[in-house]
């Protein structure tokens, strides 16, 4: 069975940025090591930034740091380090499974808050308050 997460209702209404903070230039486990290539590039720091604005004007922002792993280069799709750009990192992660799941956790975590902005709201408070 294969596990497919739910799209989030706001998901589509929310703008999204990645930021590559840094490389990653050493693997995990020495078995990912990469050989005949100078300086590869094996993940990337990241923070990726959700904003969501409600039908009401309110605007909620939320973001998450997290690193990406990336497979060893090979001769197919090594690019030298001195020639590796932020947008080049950025394509690489963008799409993949973990960078969706994290948009889609964003996504839940600003639709609780605006949730329980809701509740408070719809409060009833004694005439006397």
């Amino acid at each position: 069975m294969t596990y497919s997460p739910i799209k989030p209702t706001i998901y589509d209404n929310t703008h999204f940025d990645l930021e590559v903070v840094s490389p990653i230039t050493s693997p995990i486990n020495p078995v990912g090591i990469a050989t005949g290539f100078t300086n590869p590039i094996y993940g990337a720091s990241w923070i990726l930034t959700g904003v969501h604005t409600t039908g009401a004007g309110v605007t909620y922002t939320m973001f998450k740091k997290g690193e990406h792993y990336l497979s060893p280069p090979d001769n197919s799709n090594y690019i030298a380090y001195d020639n590796i750009t932020k947008d080049t990192v950025k394509g690489w992660i963008e799409g993949t499974e973990p960078h969706m799941s994290h948009k889609y956790t964003i996504c839940n975590n600003i639709q609780i808050l605006i949730d329980e902005a809701s509740d408070n709201t719809s409060q009833s408070l004694p005439n006397s308050w």
